[in-house]
Order: structure tokens, then C-alpha cells, then sequence
């Protein structure tokens, strides 16, 4: 959690302001030390959110950090916690936790739409049944990750008890859940992308089909075809998130991920305010 500078902070890194800059800091604790990593914030358009300025990184005793090899190990434990827990990134592992009402709507949304595959295949759309064991599986993904989401609100919940300071101890247990997360997802991704060429043809029997039902008399099978056409929809949405790994085995795309990770920190690293 991002916390306000604290006064003695204050004085110390007010020569690195530059003009409507606000800072924030999070604690890390690298090898029994504790450094704060700060960054030099403004105001972007919309709620809570702001455009990042630079950074700095300090020791306990209000020292800049100046070595390297320290500072990538500071800002690896900085952009992981901000990935993992940061609760103002939309984007952070912790803020995707569905209660257990939305993995429920969602379990109960997916059986709808298989009756209405089974209803297609009876219509004589083979291809529909391919699609049902796919759906299932998704659900159950899903349920699975949001599983590990809840062991890492358990961490979150052991950082507010040790004052919000974000320990590399704290971090592997994170790191570990982390990456089975990211596992998870590409597995329910290469699952959506299996039939893929089908689901143009099913979103169009969908819509043909949908429109032939009376609403008041065919209500149950009239949802279930909106609940079908909405999870195809989704489906589509997902394929074109992930395109770029479509085509990677699950090593190969944990590798990228993890390179992709390293890059990002040293790319981070450039925007640490002159020494």
C-alpha cells in the first residue's frame, strides 16, 4: 500500500519535486534491511488515478540508495508488490478476487449456455457439443485461480499486520502463487482457443436461434441462448487479449513472462530521479 511521505522523508527528497508533483511510498525489506520506495506522482483524469513522474529509492535512515545491484533487487520487490497487491492497480492480481456470488453467477451462467449447446446440437450443429467440455473446464479454471487469489489476500493480510512492509521472504511465497495464477490463465486461454473457428458459426446459430424463441413462452431456453452468446462474446475478447501467445506451449510462455518481467524492472529503473 502506497502511503504518504512522512515529514522527515519530506525534507530530505523535497529537491527532487518537480512542479504539481505529489510522492507516495511503499516499505520494502530486502535481507533485514528496509528501504522506501518512492514515487513522484501527478494527477491523471479519473478517480485514484496519476501519472507516474519518477522514482527514488531510499534506506530506513533516509539515505539514497545509489547501488545498482541493491536498487534492481528494490525495485524487483516494488514491482512485484505492486503487480501482485497493489490495490489502486486495476491491473494487480488481488484486485481481479470474485466473491463467491460472481464465481457462482458465473458457474450458473456456463450451465445455462451448455443447455443451449445441447439444444443446438439436437438442432443437428454438431460442433456445438465440442464446445460444451471447454466451457466447464473454463469455469473450473476460473474458480481454481480465484482459489490461489484468496492464499495471496492471506499474505496481503500478514503485510498490514507487519506495518505494510513488503518482505523478499513474503515475496517467494507471493512470487510462487503468482506464477501458478499465470499458469492457470494460459491454460484456460489455450482451452478458448481450441475451437475458435467455431465460434462465429455458433454466435450466428445463436442469434438465428435466439430470435425464433417467444420471450414470455420460452423464457428459460431464451436466457440460456443470451448466457451462451455472452460466454462466445467473451471467449472472443479473451483471443484477442492473448493473441501475441496463442501459439506458445506453456514453459515457452512462462519463460516470456518472466523476461518480460526482467525488462520491465530495468526499464523502471531509468526513471530513478538524478543522483
Amino acid at each position: 500500500m502506497y502511503k504518504d511521505i512522512e515529514n522527515k522523508t519530506e525534507e530530505i527528497i523535497k529537491t527532487y519535486y518537480q512542479k504539481g508533483e505529489t510522492a507516495k511510498a511503499i516499505h520494502i525489506q530486502y535481507k533485514g534491511n528496509t528501504y522506501k520506495s518512492v514515487q513522484f506522482r501527478k494527477k491523471g483524469f479519473g478517480k485514484n488515478y496519476y501519472i507516474l513522474k519518477g522514482v527514488l529509492y531510499l534506506t530506513e535512515k533516509d539515505e539514497i540508495v545509489k547501488d545498482n545491484n541493491l536498487l534492481e533487487e528494490i525495485e524487483k520487490l516494488t514491482y512485484y508488490y505492486k503487480s501482485i497487491f497493489n490495490v489502486d492497480n486495476k491491473n494487480s492480481i488481488v484486485s481481479s478476487y470474485e466473491d463467491d456470488s460472481s464465481i457462482n453467477r458465473y458457474e450458473d451462467d456456463s450451465n445455462r449456455a451448455i443447455s443451449a449447446l445441447e439444444f443446438l446440437k439436437d438442432d443437428g450443429m454438431e460442433e456445438a457439443l465440442k464446445l460444451k467440455e471447454v466451457i466447464i473446464k473454463v469455469a473450473e479454471l476460473r474458480k481454481e485461480k480465484n482459489n490461489k487469489i484468496k492464499e495471496l489476500l492471506i499474505l496481503e493480510e500478514k503485510i498490514k499486520d507487519n506495518d505494510y512492509v513488503f518482505t523478499d521472504t513474503l515475496f517467494i511465497k507471493a512470487h510462487s502463487i503468482f506464477e501458478e495464477i499465470l499458469r492457470i490463465n494460459f491454460q484456460s486461454v489455450k482451452l478458448i482457443n481450441l475451437w475458435k473457428i467455431h465460434y462465429e458459426d455458433l454466435i450466428k446459430a445463436v442469434r438465428k436461434k435466439k430470435r425464433s424463441f417467444h420471450v414470455k413462452l420460452h423464457r428459460e431456453m431464451y436466457v440460456a441462448f443470451i448466457k451462451l452468446e455472452y460466454i462466445l462474446s467473451y471467449f472472443k475478447r479473451i483471443l484477442n487479449t492473448y493473441d501475441s501467445i496463442l501459439d506458445l506451449d506453456e514453459n515457452t510462455y512462462m519463460r516470456y513472462i518472466r523476461n518480460k518481467h526482467k525488462e520491465i524492472i530495468k526499464e523502471n529503473l531509468k526513471w530513478i530521479r538524478n543522483l
